[in-house]
């Protein structure tokens, strides 16, 4: 009986060591595993920090693109503008042309309304100077006779 228990007890005490190495092993395994978890908190912790800086980057991105928009929205209406108002010119200026190209038949009518009477007084003058011609002609032969 004494060597069965000492068999046993040997046994047991083998069984012991090979828990007890079982058990380190765990320990290590548990130690690492809690270490690695640590670096997870770390590095979870990490993350929601840059998750809130790149938020507050969006939001500025954001609020700077809405600006952009504004301000291209603005010069659009303005651009609109602008070029109503160039047709609105040029309308006036081909209104413009017109009159000029009116004015400028009328001239060129009225100048030759003008060479026209020129050419008659011309004429008058010549008519004229003959008449006086013929009046002191008449008056000398009237004088003569």
């Amino acid at each position: 009986e004494k060597q069965l228990c000492e068999r046993n007890l040997i046994k047991l005490a083998s069984e012991n060591s090979n828990y007890q190495g079982k058990i380190r092993e765990g320990l290590t395994r548990l130690k690492d595993i809690r270490d690695h978890n640590v670096g997870l908190e770390v590095a979870s912790a990490e993350l929601k920090e840059t998750k809130v800086e790149l938020e507050k980057e969006v939001d500025q991105v954001s609020k700077m693109i809405k600006m952009e928009v504004e301000q291209n929205i603005a010069l659009k209406q303005k651009v609109s503008a602008t070029e109503t108002k160039a047709a609105l010119f040029e309308g006036k200026v081909d209104d413009m042309k017109r009159q000029v190209t009116k004015i400028q038949f009328e001239k060129d009518r009225l100048e030759e309304i003008a060479k026209n009477y020129e050419q008659k007084i011309e004429k008058l003058a010549r008519f004229e100077g003959n008449a006086k011609l013929l009046a002191e002609e008449a008056s000398s032969n009237i004088s003569d006779a």
